[in-house]
C-alpha cells in the first residue's frame, strides 16, 4: 500500500493532522510516522500532532506498540500528541490496557486541535 493511501497529512491551525486511511495500523505506519516526525523536528518547528484514527476498527498489540512508540518519540521532541476519533473496540482496548490515561484522547479532530492549542 502506498504511504499516501495509508496515512495522509494536513496542517490545520498550526497542528499537523495525520489521517489513517486504513481500518487498522499495519506494517509501515511506524516508518511513515517517524519520517514525518523527523521532518518536523529537523525543521525546528513545534511538534503538535494529531492522529485521526476515526477509520480504525481494529487495534492489535502491534498497533498499540506503534502508538506508544510514536508518543515516546513525540515527547522526546518536546511535542504534543492527541489521538482523535477512536471508538468502539479500539477505544476499549486502550481502556482495558490502561493506556487511555497515557494518551490525550479526543472524540474528533476539532476537539483535539482545541486541546493541543490550549495546552501550548
Amino acid at each position: 500500500m502506498a504511504s499516501e493511501r495509508l496515512l495522509s497529512f494536513e496542517q490545520i491551525d498550526g497542528v499537523t493532522v495525520g489521517r489513517l486511511q486504513a481500518t487498522e495500523i499495519i506494517s509501515g505506519l511506524d516508518e511513515i510516522l517517524q519520517v514525518k516526525l523527523s521532518e518536523m523536528c529537523d525543521a525546528d518547528q513545534p511538534v503538535k500532532f494529531i492522529l485521526d484514527l476515526s477509520n480504525m476498527t481494529y487495534l492489535c498489540t502491534t498497533g498499540l506498540g506503534t502508538l506508544v512508540m510514536f508518543l515516546k518519540r513525540v515527547k522526546n521532541c518536546d511535542g504534543q500528541l492527541a489521538l482523535a476519533g477512536l471508538k468502539g473496540h479500539c477505544r476499549n482496548v486502550l481502556r482495558v490496557t490502561r493506556l487511555e490515561d497515557v494518551f490525550d484522547l479526543c472524540d474528533d479532530v476539532p476537539e483535539a486541535i482545541e486541546k493541543i492549542r490550549g495546552a501550548a
